[in-house]
């Protein structure tokens, strides 16, 4: 009974920690990329 208490209480902080962080290094990246080709003249 209190296991399904628990279950019912459970909040998945590490997975919406995981998903920030993900998404901020996704952004972090693809910036690096697009500076990247803006100091070689690449796109139009």
């Amino acid at each position: 009974m209190s296991s399904e208490r628990h279950e019912e209480d459970f909040k998945p902080r590490g997975t919406w920690a995981f998903v920030i962080g993900f998404t901020v290094l996704l952004v972090i990246l693809w910036f690096t990329v697009y500076i990247t080709l803006l100091s070689r003249g690449v796109t139009s």
